[in-house]
């Protein structure tokens, strides 16, 4: 049975606990005799001679993965402020080193991707040792060779060397599969890279036959025009959707957020209306697009109210987002902006009198001689005097506006007309005063060329 002796050292550093007493040794009087001592220097030389061992069998081991074979095949003793890790179990510690083996099955395609992708990887691994992969009893990990490897660190790793972690216990000739994703830096250069891997057990050693690697190809994002929306013509101060669809003529898949439709010139800012950002109309429509299918962008163009009768052209090309315009897939709409809304004098009611008090109805005909629709609420009926605000009986569809279209919309050609009410103050002057109306498009011109008026006759 074992037990402590009573010189032994107690204390937390202690890592593992050897034979010391009454231990058998040449003796240091006589070159053919022996003899016995007892101490922890006695102990020491079993413990080298086992690290000693190990390291026979692995040369390749740090000190530090040598002392975590030893002390993590330690048969334990009780509490660790006395016995450490337990005492040194030699046979257990030579078989696990010689055990931990393993053999490379299968794994994923050498994968090929854009800057700024990522890629799902997997590979296979077979225990082909005599023994069983103990995770629950030392860390085992799929990690990272190379240091420059370091820069495909993706979503769910370990840290930036150890991709995943071995899981449950594998037992011998069992498989064990790691799954894993790896992201490409959006500014890495295109061409070809070697990421390696290897199984290894934490503070001991990289698993011998665990060693296997990947070519990933980066290239450049591609796209070609598929279709889009007509050249739209948009009146000021209105607005329009337009959508355009582009192949994915590349190897990687486009994400929303990272592949967007982008402008290029300051000048076509100033169609902007509610865009992914000032200078992306949009983002994918789609989560994702493969290669090979077609994704699309939509998004809304607007007129300012100011803006000059004429064509603009419109450019837009894809960005894949930090990486590269898509030159190759450059396209554009030709937005026509017409002359913002004409109209001609077509009849009104006649010239009235009204007596000091009273009021009367006026209606006045406006033919559409551009070639936009006028709207309700946007076409109406503006007076140009302070003074003429004094026949407002309250009821004008605004203080400086006597009415708004009676029609719901009037289309060129057609012909829209506009009815209100005037009144006259109970105390006003007597005589004929000259009241001026002509139509507005609101927030874009007065119809100058519309001018109208009533000569009111005050009795």
């Amino acid at each position: 049975m074992d037990a402590l002796s009573s010189f032994s050292n107690a204390t937390s550093d202690i890592d593992v606990v050897a034979p010391g007493e009454s231990i058998v040794s040449t003796s240091d009087t006589s070159t053919t005799s022996y003899t016995t001592a007892s101490g922890t220097s006695v102990a020491t030389p079993l413990v080298s001679g086992a690290l000693g061992l190990i390291f026979s069998l692995d040369s390749k081991l740090t000190s530090a993965g040598a002392k975590s074979v030893l002390t993590s095949r330690a048969t334990s003793l009780g509490y660790s402020y006395l016995y450490g890790s337990g005492k040194i179990n030699i046979a257990e510690s030579l078989a696990y080193s010689q055990n931990i083996q393993a053999s490379w099955t299968g794994q994923s395609a050498y994968p090929t991707v854009t800057p700024g992708g990522s890629a799902n990887m997997s590979i296979i691994f077979s225990n082909s040792g005599s023994g069983a992969w103990v995770n629950s009893h030392k860390t085992i990990n799929l990690g990272l060779i190379d240091s420059e490897d370091i820069q495909f660190q993706g979503s769910g790793w370990l840290n930036s060397s150890r991709i995943s972690n071995l899981g449950s216990d594998i037992s011998s000739g069992g498989n064990k599969t790691f799954n894993f994703t790896i992201s490409i830096p959006s500014t890495i250069t295109y061409g070809t890279y070697k990421f390696d891997v290897q199984m290894v057990e934490e503070n001991v050693k990289w698993i011998p036959g665990s060693h296997a690697w990947w070519i990933i190809n980066v290239v450049a994002p591609t796209a070609s025009w598929s279709s889009q929306s007509v050249y739209p013509t948009i009146a000021p101060g209105s607005s329009t959707s337009l959508t355009i669809a582009y192949n994915n003529t590349g190897s990687s898949t486009w994400t929303q957020g990272n592949f967007n439709l982008g402008i290029y010139r300051s000048e076509d800012r100033t169609w902007e209306s509610s865009w992914y950002n000032w200078a992306r109309p949009a983002t994918l429509n789609e989560t994702s697009v493969a290669p090979g299918a077609t994704g699309t962008f939509t998004f809304n163009v607007a007129v300012p109210t100011n803006q000059s009768a004429g064509t603009y052209r419109f450019y837009v090309k894809p960005v894949q987002e930090n990486v590269r315009w898509i030159d190759e897939a450059v396209a554009w709409w030709d937005i026509t902006v017409p002359q913002g809304y004409t109209a001609s004098w077509s009849s009104q009611s006649v010239y009235p009198t009204i007596s000091r008090g009273g009021s009367t109805t006026l209606t006045i005909y406006y033919r559409n001689t551009g070639g936009s629709t006028w709207m309700r609420g946007n076409f109406n009926l503006g007076i140009l005097t302070t003074p003429d605000k004094n026949f407002n009986p309250g009821n004008w569809y605004h203080e400086t506006r006597p009415a708004t279209l009676n029609e719901a919309s009037v289309a060129p050609g057609a012909v829209g007309s506009f009815t209100f009410t005037i009144s006259v103050w109970q105390y006003a002057n007597t005589g004929t005063y000259r009241f001026y109306v002509k139509p507005v498009q609101e927030n874009v011109r007065w119809i100058d060329e519309a001018l109208a008026w009533w000569d009111i006759n005050i009795v």
